[in-house]
């Protein structure tokens, strides 16, 4: 990008992050976003979505809370989306965290937030 004086956007860091978590490496996702404020590019919700997104198929739930905490530090809201991917995160996790799930689904309720069959899905197999 820079040999064609191409300066990078929201765009292209989330085509990054969402190759690193195509490749099953959360981590190198997590640290294009916060390598994003270094430049001067302020992360959007694909991008959080697509960490969180990450963290969640690897498992860990603790990182998608750690991630879901920057997000709503920076004033974005968790969608249906956001919330699914916490719920993937308990089911997917050795062993599974059945009762944070519930607890998930609980506050995306209480948020306002209407689940749809995907997130009831997901409750069901964690």
């Amino acid at each position: 990008m820079a040999a064609a004086k191409v300066a990078p956007d929201v765009v292209s860091y989330n085509a990054v992050i969402k190759s690193c978590a195509k490749a099953q490496d959360p981590d190198s996702a997590l640290r294009w976003l916060e390598g994003m404020a270094d430049v001067g590019i302020r992360p959007n919700a694909i991008t959080y979505n697509t960490v969180v997104g990450a963290y969640a198929k690897a498992g860990e739930p603790d990182r998608v809370a750690d991630v879901l905490d920057q997000m709503c530090e920076v004033g974005l809201e968790l969608d249906v989306v956001t919330w699914t991917a916490m719920l993937t995160a308990c089911a997917n996790a050795i062993p599974r965290r059945r009762e944070a799930a519930e607890r998930v689904f609980a506050q995306m309720l209480q948020s306002g937030v209407k689940p749809n069959r995907v997130a009831e899905l997901t409750l069901r197999r964690a």
